[in-house]
């Protein structure tokens, strides 16, 4: 369980959270069977839409449930109008390209655009051009249908009568994924993609708290059902999807063609792209990979193991050395996805259940915050589902965090860099972030000092090595020392003009060159900061001193962020 003490507030997407999380173990629950292939009957939107059940025109005020429940699905839920929407004229438009004749009898449109059960379960009452209705969530309602009204009835008795646990985390990330990002029975196909479906793109919290909600979390809710926040409902949404995505690389139904997996699994943007403003187009490029390959999109997966960075999480770094192995043997070497995919699921696993089940404290959140805006200016967010990703990533952690480190109207511009996936413009994504990061940074210690290191006056040094986390060029090593190893740093062996005493220093760096020196300083000036030089070494290196502080906590705290953004050696003295 991911527990959270934070209040609530409003986020960018102008909806209210659902409160803090104190909720059961059960968030990652052992896998249920969707409702779409579990045995019930569906009796249909109709069985609940009466005055006297679900369908009220307004909240009930003795019952414990709003029983307004199906007039908030059908007037303000996409899911009530999912069916519809196969009638429009562009989706009539990509079932021609598909073959398909009319996607309102297609299985390939019908599997998520509406409750597909089968024949033999669809009830008297039962309509298909409901679309996405109660069932298609909650599970068929033959069994539960009575145990769910009775004055003493239990959440556990529902769920034993058939009843799909949706208020778990773990669970309803494995049903919205199976239609958001698909399964071995149904799924989005490149051709799909291609004849004309939107890109799909999953966020458990957010999609959550805009279906919209229509349940309140209150007393009642919490003793009957547990409480998960919108953190809790991010984190196992990543990591579901993760672990979809990786255990659908090991079947065969995701290779169709034989050698490579489906097409849709890879990075959209690498092909589709402009082709006529190229010098403003960023064409996404990987590392990893010779240029003209297209790359995996490992959107969920590589943003997961960020996070599992930040947190400190054992066995993060061998996953990543998995992921960058699985991603280029899905571009050069097919023949080994399978297997490398496999491997990276068993590391994925542990990951995944500590980043869902540990407690996050207020400086876990800073620490995500401030390190997902630094990962933002970033080269390595270079597309736009990783990008939109990243977005909500800040924009969930900013909300718990509660506080005005973020200014809206910065947060809604940002917003607004991503809200068309075809004006996406990596580079003014990254500008934005910057303008959000200066801030966090100049006013907020991310790690608390029961975390810090007990660096008293004298500590390990290895100057000359600035480099930042996302290993971009923009923080690189640009010390010219062949030998960046010095002996231990006393009180007395800092050198320089300007006098600390009484103060703690942190220094971020040293450099032979005074040109890159003064070219630190710039840079985190530029950030808020009052760096500055600070003399020479005792081996003769330019000193770049990032801040001096009159409180050794709040020193040591600087000194863990430039060690976790810029680097890893700065240390902390004292005169």
């Amino acid at each position: 369980m991911v527990c959270r003490k934070l209040a609530a507030c409003v986020v960018i997407i102008e909806a209210l959270l659902f409160g803090s999380a104190a909720g059961a173990d059960e968030g990652l629950a052992t896998p249920v069977e969707i409702p779409q292939y579990a045995p019930a009957t569906h009796l249909g939107v109709a069985s609940c839409a009466s005055s006297v059940c679900h369908g009220r025109v307004e909240k009930s005020d003795t019952s414990r449930v709003w029983l307004t429940e199906y007039r908030v699905w059908q007037s303000k839920d996409a899911h009530a109008r999912s069916y519809e929407t196969l009638q429009s004229q562009a989706s009539l438009n990509i079932a021609k390209k598909l073959g398909i004749a009319d996607p309102t009898k297609s299985d390939v449109c019908l599997d998520c655009h509406a409750d597909n059960v089968a024949m033999e379960s669809r009830g008297p009452r039962f309509q298909i051009s409901d679309g996405v209705g109660c069932e298609a969530c909650h599970g068929g309602s033959q069994n539960w249908i009575s145990s769910h009204t009775k004055e003493n009835g239990s959440y556990q008795e529902n769920l034993a009568q058939g009843l799909f646990p949706t208020a778990e985390p773990g669970t309803r990330a494995q049903l919205c994924l199976s239609c958001h990002l698909g399964d071995d029975r149904k799924f989005a196909s490149h051709d799909i993609m291609g004849s004309g479906h939107p890109q799909l793109l999953f966020d458990l919290a957010a999609f959550s708290i805009n279906q919209p909600m229509h349940y309140a979390v209150d007393a009642d809710y919490v003793e009957r059902k547990g409480s998960f926040g919108p953190i809790d409902f991010w984190l196992y949404g990543l990591a579901e999807s993760a672990s979809t995505n990786l255990e659908m690389l090991t079947t065969p139904a995701s290779f169709p063609a034989g050698a490579f997996p489906e097409l849709a699994y890879y990075q959209c943007d690498s092909c589709h792209r402009k082709t006529d403003q190229s010098t403003d187009y960023i064409v996404v490029k990987d590392p990893l990979l010779p240029p003209g390959v297209v790359p995996l999109n490992d959107t969920i997966i590589r943003l997961l193991l960020e996070i599992g960075l930040l947190l400190e999480i054992e066995g993060t770094r061998t996953a990543i050395g998995e992921l960058d192995s699985l991603m280029i043997a899905a571009s050069l070497k097919p023949q080994e996805v399978k297997a490398k995919a496999a491997l990276l699921g068993h590391s994925m696993a542990g990951i995944k259940h500590a980043i869902t089940h540990n407690t996050l404290t207020v400086s876990d959140l800073e620490s995500l915050r401030i390190g997902l805006l630094t990962l933002a200016t970033s080269d390595q967010v270079n597309y736009f589902s990783y990008a939109f990703s990243v977005f909500l990533a800040v924009n969930h952690v900013n909300a718990a965090l509660d506080d005005d480190l973020l200014p809206r109207r910065n947060i809604q511009r940002w917003f607004e860099s991503v809200s068309q996936e075809s004006e996406f413009d990596r580079q003014e994504f990254a500008m934005l972030a910057d303008t959000l990061l200066r801030p966090v940074v100049r006013r907020l210690s991310i790690v608390s000092e029961s975390n810090a290191l007990k660096v008293e006056n004298e500590v390990d040094i290895d100057e000359g090595q600035v480099k930042k986390a996302t290993e971009t060029d923009h923080w690189r090593n640009e010390s010219e020392s062949t030998d960046s190893n010095e002996d231990e740093l006393h009180d007395d062996e800092l050198y320089g003009e300007e006098s600390h005493n009484g103060e703690y220093i942190v220094v971020a760096g040293g450099f032979e060159s005074v040109q890159n020196a003064e070219k630190l300083v710039d840079e985190l000036n530029l950030l808020g900061f009052e760096a500055h030089l600070s003399g020479f070494s005792p081996k003769g290196l330019n000193r770049v001193a990032y801040g001096a502080y009159k409180n050794r906590s709040e020193a040591l705290k600087a000194m863990r962020w430039i060690q976790s953004t810029h680097n890893a050696h700065a240390w902390m003295t004292t005169q």
